[in-house]
C-alpha cells in the first residue's frame, strides 16, 4: 500500500500535516445591528460590514425580483434562451427519473399456447377430478396457427 495512505493516524494528521477544525462565526444577536448591517457581508479579516442604505437608494428593479421557485414553462416565452435552459433541466431530470425504474417484463406466447392456456383455465372447475385428455399440449403447424 502506498505510504501516503498508511500514515493516516487517528490525530487528524497525514504524512505530518495538522488539519484544523472548521471555525464556526459567531451568530450576530444585536437587533439594531441586524436591522442597520448586512451582517456577513465582510469577507476580508479586517474592516466592518457594509452598512443598508434606505429603500429610495436603491433601483426599483430590486424590488420585484422573484424569490420563490421557477417559474412552470407554462409561464415562460418559448422565444427566450431561459425558456430553453429550463425545458432542457427538466428533461433531464425526467430521463434520470425514468432511467430509475424497473420496468416489468413482458412475456410473450404464441397464439396457439395462448388458446391452450385459456382452455385449460375454463375448464379447471368442470374438470376439477376429472381428466378428460386436455393435459396432452396441443401439435402446432410451424407457423403456430392452426392446431394439427
Amino acid at each position: 500500500m502506498c505510504s501516503m495512505y498508511s500514515a493516516l493516524t487517528g490525530k487528524g494528521k497525514i504524512m505530518g500535516a495538522a488539519f484544523d477544525k472548521k471555525k464556526r462565526l459567531p451568530v450576530e444577536t444585536d437587533p439594531k445591528k441586524l436591522v442597520t448591517h448586512c451582517c456577513g457581508s465582510n469577507i476580508y479579516k479586517e474592516g466592518e460590514d457594509i452598512k443598508l442604505k434606505e429603500d429610495s437608494e436603491y433601483p426599483d428593479w430590486l424590488w420585484t425580483l422573484r424569490l420563490g421557485p421557477p417559474p412552470p414553462l407554462e409561464e415562460m416565452d418559448p422565444n427566450t434562451k431561459e425558456y430553453w435552459e429550463r425545458l432542457f433541466f427538466l428533461q433531464k431530470i425526467r430521463n434520470l427519473r425514468l432511467k430509475g425504474r424497473k420496468y416489468k417484463k413482458k412475456i410473450f406466447v404464441n397464439e396457439g399456447d395462448k388458446i391452450y392456456k385459456l382452455k385449460q383455465i375454463r375448464f379447471r372447475a368442470l374438470a376439477y377430478k376429472y381428466d378428460p385428455g386436455h393435459d396432452k399440449p396441443p401439435q402446432f403447424d410451424k407457423d403456430g396457427w392452426r392446431i394439427i
